[in-house]
């Protein structure tokens, strides 16, 4: 069976205050935790938003 995932990550971060994508949590952005996560599956989708994560 063929499994993939889709990632949200377009929100604005308002309340957060900042981008919660590049909070380091054990030593890595959030954002690498996740696909790191999701190395298994067959195909990963990231859906981002309009601002470029740099």
């Amino acid at each position: 069976m063929r499994i993939g995932a889709i990632v949200l990550a377009a929100g604005e971060s308002r309340r957060f205050g900042g981008n919660k994508l590049l909070v380091m949590v054990g030593g890595e952005p959030v954002i690498l935790r996740v696909l790191r996560a999701l190395s298994g599956f067959e195909r990963v989708v990231v859906v981002g938003g309009p601002t470029p994560v740099s």
